[in-house]
């Protein structure tokens, strides 16, 4: 398991910033090693993209297509939308990346700050 956050210094669309995240999460999801992947969005938009197989145009086609390259060099993927209210670690990392101005990541290990919110979706898992 792991995370990172990175703060995108421009204004971007939500949709660009939802696939400009995913980008950044499986690129380093690639230079860890690993070999199997979860992508989850809270925007069905975004996944609906990355699943389908026609072409997209446009600056959004050109990031639906690095997520589907990214996709393609793991052994294992699994996509899927998942509700903000049933992911907030994603949401309580994408707050903090606005204030943080470096590439941060965890492995294993999850920040002290994030474990409150961490336990909380876990123990949603299991409603």
């Amino acid at each position: 398991m792991g995370a990172c956050v990175k703060s995108i210094q421009a204004s971007y669309g939500a949709r660009q910033t939802e696939l400009m995240a995913a980008i950044e999460g499986l690129r380093f999801a690639i230079d860890m090693g690993f070999n199997f992947v979860i992508l989850e969005m809270d925007a069905q938009v975004c996944i609906k993209g990355i699943l389908s197989t026609e072409e997209c145009s446009g600056t959004d086609g050109l990031l639906f297509e690095e997520v589907k390259n990214l996709l393609s060099k793991f052994r294992g993927v699994l996509c899927q939308w998942t509700p903000r209210s049933d992911n907030k670690v994603a949401h309580t990392l994408a707050h903090f990346a606005i204030t943080c101005n470096d590439f941060v990541s965890w492995i294993e290990d999850a920040p002290m700050w994030l474990l409150p919110v961490l336990d909380a979706d876990v123990l949603a898992l299991d409603n």
